[in-house]
């Protein structure tokens, strides 16, 4: 039975954005691509989903964008 994943769920809905600006926020401010959570029906609409299957420190490199993006963004 597996224990782990390479897929980080987030909820950025302090951010107080709709779906669609939430995805921009990460791009433009953040300068990273997540996966938007509202492609997987309405309930994931404030949750975004970060592959972390990559080396450690761009692991880290887009974590500190997406911590930009709240810090930058934060309702």
């Amino acid at each position: 039975m597996p224990e782990a994943t390479y897929l980080f769920w987030f909820d950025a809905s302090s951010l107080g954005v709709n779906h669609t600006e939430l995805t921009k926020a990460f791009v433009t401010t953040g300068k990273v691509a997540l996966n938007a959570g509202s492609s997987y029906g309405p309930s994931g609409s404030s949750y975004m989903r970060l592959n972390f299957a990559m080396p450690q420190s761009l692991v880290e490199d887009g974590l500190n964008r997406v911590k930009k993006v709240f810090d930058t963004h934060s309702a």
